[in-house]
């Protein structure tokens, strides 16, 4: 029976060092105030968190990535009534 010797290291984070050394565009996306309204009850609308999505595009003759990030919202009342509502 053969014993393995060694160990294999998986490289993590190359993505990103590869993204590190282009020039990045970033897309916001996010409502504007008077979109901020609950469609259900009329209340304003809260930011939750913020997702970030990061890709390469090609353009020839031209590399460089984009960044997407979307603001999610949602309403804080509304919410915890249908949570108790579900029950």
């Amino acid at each position: 029976m053969e014993k393995v010797t060694y160990e294999r290291h998986k490289r993590t984070g190359k993505r990103e060092d590869d993204l590190s050394n282009l020039p990045v565009e970033t897309i916001v996306y996010k409502l504007e105030e008077g979109e901020q309204i609950c469609t259900c009850c009329g209340g304003s609308l809260h930011e939750m968190t913020t997702e970030t999505r990061s890709e390469i595009a090609i353009v020839p003759p031209q590399v460089k990535g984009i960044r997407q990030v979307r603001h999610v919202t949602a309403d804080l009342r509304a919410k915890a009534r249908f949570r108790y509502q579900d029950s």
